[in-house]
C-alpha cells in the first residue's frame, strides 16, 4: 500500500460517513487539472480522451456514465466499499489520467 492510497481510503471513509452532499476532490501535486471528485456513489473526473468512456473504461466497475464531455471530464455512478472504491480512484489516476506509481494527492472534503 502507497501513502496515496492510504490518504485515497481515508478520504473515501471520511465522505462515505459525513453528510450526504459532502464529496471530496483529489488533485495531483503540481496538476490540478488532473483531478477526481467522489461523492457517494458518484465520480466526477477528468476525462482527457474523444472515446466513450462506457467502450475506453470498460476494465473499470461503473453502473453507468452519467454524462461526459470529451477532452474534459466524466460523471459516473459507481458503488464500491470504502476500500474498493479507493483502488478504483487509485487506478484511475495511474491508468486513465497517466500518473506515475509514486504521485501524490491533495484532497479537500467539500459541500
Amino acid at each position: 500500500m502507497t501513502a496515496t492510497f492510504t490518504l485515497i481510503e481515508a478520504a473515501v471513509r471520511e465522505i462515505e460517513t459525513g453528510a450526504e452532499d459532502s464529496f471530496g476532490t483529489f488533485e495531483v501535486v503540481g496538476n490540478s487539472d488532473l483531478f477526481v471528485q467522489y461523492m457517494q456513489r458518484t465520480i466526477n473526473a477528468r476525462y482527457p480522451f474523444r472515446i466513450d468512456p462506457a467502450q475506453n473504461l470498460r476494465t473499470f466497475t461503473f453502473g453507468s456514465v452519467e454524462e461526459w464531455v470529451a477532452d474534459e471530464y466524466v460523471w459516473l455512478d459507481v458503488s464500491l466499499p470504502p476500500s474498493e472504491m479507493a483502488a478504483w480512484i487509485d487506478r484511475y489516476f495511474r491508468e486513465v489520467l497517466g500518473c506515475d506509481a509514486d504521485y501524490q494527492l491533495t484532497w479537500k472534503r467539500e459541500q
